[in-house]
């Protein structure tokens, strides 16, 4: 998506993007790690807020209710 994005939105301007950030809050900010550890050079700056990273432990406490 963000290189469809910035040549979208080099088509349109007609000149390339100059800073390019991506922002997410919850699983949005485990995605924002994700990127951070896996393409950095994608981005200038990533903010990751409130990201759910420890995922199994989080399943596991949504599903203690239902097994109650």
């Amino acid at each position: 998506m963000a290189h469809g994005s910035q040549a979208l939105a080099k088509g349109f301007y007609g000149s390339p993007v100059q800073y390019s950030y991506f922002e997410g809050c919850s699983n949005g900010g485990r995605q924002a790690l994700m990127m951070a550890q896996n393409y950095p050079q994608l981005f200038d700056g990533i903010v990751a807020g409130a990201p759910s990273n420890f995922y199994p432990d989080l399943l596991m406490w949504l599903l203690w209710p239902a097994s109650n």
